[in-house]
């Protein structure tokens, strides 16, 4: 009698596999469906015994049915994760098909994160969602362009918001790389991947920064139809999902079913074990999945909206400028885009042109500001005016109508220049503008104006807008600097440990502007305390941190959170559990059981 025990990754990315009547599942925040789930396992010889457990058991389900040849027994288990995991058992099985039915409930979620400081310091127990795990990667490279990214963020949320929409506008989705699931660092490079990619390396760019983060499994809706798919939550006083694929942060549609969550994308497994006489090949293909939805509600309206445009009219070939304010009715913060859509003329052409940034990030008890340019058509028929020419609206807000006129007829003759002492500045720094013009003008920009001035307080790409009443525009772009004071790189460790031994820690500081550093580091329960570094380093110097496992260590993994001035590395030990007394013999059986060991296909 052999017992084998094996598992696979359970790859979760999205493949349309059962069509349904279109609608947006940005605007549903609540649906009752029908799920089902089929597979197929085969073997080549018949089993006396398999145990198979996966995870499609989602967190609201009911009227739970398993159809299939033989009726296995079964039951849902909770993993190390508190998930939901169902476990089939079947005896004297031979190759067939099963199908597991239920209904199910899902709303939208909505977190309640407030602004938090950054750098964030979170509790010990999320301390395991700080290190990096196999598809998890946290590369020097990952590290440090994170950091630089982040470092100016006004919280912790800002500093989430910045990944998010990051890798939303720059990994580009390629459905070619829907059956891999590839580590942070091969997609950081190539920038390109589905939902997974998405995903390892939002979670690895949010570590890098000490903000927990951690892998989400489950199932969503997306271009008529339903399939697996992957997303994230961080921890920021409550675990708040982020959806970088879709740029939903702070908040989840409700066509998100979660069936599990996890530290990394590799913990997401399918695992058997099966007992026979003879060697056996199985094979378990990923389930498909069908949702047939009952009932849906329209998700809850976060946002009001109040629209201003100036001019109200131009003529052909001329600009306008829409201002979108916009306050919250949540009781957390969130993030989202604005949508635009142009009307169009007769002939099916977009009678209008619109720019500009369509992020949105607010906290319960701000308003914000957004600017859009509109630029009429040059070939616009003379012999007609043309009325309330696009739809701008929020997926978690009101929808409206840009209030805009265009009389082709009206003609662009006024004189505008606008003039800057600077374009490229540090953070903190003041920018004088200087506008000349004959006709009546107004000035935007997404930084603060006071007079003539402007205040660089937000790192990052920024713009300023001057525009006549007519609709001459000139807009100039603004770079708002804070150069990385030094880097930390080359971080080494063991890959595991024991109780009572001593270990070390390193890494280099390459130090770009400042050299006097303060390291701090804080250690989890079952390690020695590390005392503080205070030094100066004029360009790089490696550090090396010594610590020791107490004696009578439990085998937990343990942490180390080490604070570099306004950098934090977040280090996981692996622990070798102690060993037992006899614990030789166990290690003969593993190793003879380790001979029968199969690959699963």
């Amino acid at each position: 009698m052999k017992k084998i025990i094996f598992a696979v990754l359970f790859f979760l990315v999205f493949v349309s596999l059962a069509k349904a009547d279109e609608f947006n599942p940005q605007e549903v925040g609540y649906l009752e469906a029908d799920v089902n789930f089929y597979s197929f396992v085969e073997t080549n010889e018949k089993l006396d015994e398999l145990n198979y457990s996966l995870y499609i058991i989602p967190e609201d389900y009911s009227s739970l049915q398993i159809v299939s040849s033989t009726s296995p027994e079964y039951s849902i288990k909770k993993d190390d994760y508190g998930n939901n995991m169902l476990v089939f058992y079947w005896r004297d099985f031979t190759p067939q098909n099963y199908e597991v039915k239920m209904k199910i409930r899902n709303y939208a979620k909505f977190s309640a994160p407030q602004r938090t400081h950054f750098p964030y310091n979170p509790p010990k127990e999320t301390w395991e969602y700080l290190s990096e795990g196999n598809h998890s990667v946290i590369s020097d490279e990952i590290r440090n362009f994170a950091i630089n990214l982040t470092k100016d963020s006004k919280d912790s949320f800002d500093a989430v918001t910045k990944i998010s929409s990051w890798i939303y506008f720059n990994l580009k989705y390629d459905s070619n790389y829907s059956q891999m699931s590839l580590p942070s660092d091969w997609v950081f490079e190539n920038r390109k991947g589905t939902c997974d990619e998405f995903t390892n390396l939002f979670i690895s760019m949010s570590r890098s920064v000490g903000i927990p983060s951690r892998y989400v499994a489950g199932v969503v809706y997306s271009k008529g139809g339903w399939g697996y798919h992957a997303w994230a939550e961080v921890y920021l006083g409550e675990w708040v999902p982020v959806d970088p694929t879709w740029n939903e942060i702070g908040w989840i549609d409700a066509t998100h079913i979660k069936l599990g969550n996890f530290m990394d994308g590799s913990d997401v497994r399918v695992s058997a074990e099966y007992l026979s006489t003879r060697k056996a090949i199985v094979r378990i293909s990923q389930p498909s999945v069908i949702v047939k939805i009952d009932k849906t509600r329209k998700i809850e309206k976060k946002f009001t909206t109040t629209i201003d445009t100036y001019p109200h009219t131009i003529g052909k070939d001329d600009y306008s400028i829409v201002s979108v304010k916009i306050e919250t009715k949540s009781q957390g913060c969130l993030a989202t885009a604005i949508k635009i859509k142009p009307r169009v003329d007769e002939s099916g052409n977009p009678i209008v042109s619109v720019y500009g940034n369509r992020l949105i990030s607010i906290c319960p008890g701000e308003t914000k500001e957004y600017h859009f340019i509109v630029k009429s058509r040059e070939n616009l028929n003379e012999n007609y005016k043309y009325y309330n020419l696009a739809d701008i609206y929020t997926f978690l807000g009101d929808e409206n109508v840009i209030d805009l006129e265009i009389d082709p007829r009206e003609k662009k003759d006024s004189f505008l220049d606008l003039d800057l002492d600077k374009q490229v500045v540090e953070i903190g720094d003041k920018i004088n503008y200087f506008v000349s013009s004959d006709s009546e003008y107004k000035v935007y920009s997404d930084l603060p104006i006071g007079g003539n001035a402007i205040a660089a307080d937000e790192t990052g790409e920024h713009y300023i807008m001057a525009i006549t009443k007519d609709g001459n525009l000139i807009k100039k772009n603004i770079l708002v600097e804070n150069t990385l004071n030094f880097k930390i790189k080359e971080i080494k460790k063991p890959k595991r440990v024991t109780c009572g031994e001593i270990f070390n820690v390193s890494f280099i500081i390459e130090n770009l502007r400042e050299n006097y550093f303060e390291i701090n580091v804080n250690t989890s329960s079952e390690l020695e305390k590390i005392h503080p570094i205070k030094e100066r380093i004029e360009k790089e110097k490696k550090i090396t941190l010594s610590t020791k496992v107490i004696e009578n260590c439990t085998g937990d993994d343990q942490f180390l959170n080490i604070n570099v001035n306004s950098q934090r590395i977040f280090e996981k030990i692996h622990v070798e559990k102690p060993k037992r007394k006899w614990s030789f013999i166990q290690d003969i059986i593993d190793f003879i059981t380790g001979l029968f060991r199969i690959q699963l296909k």
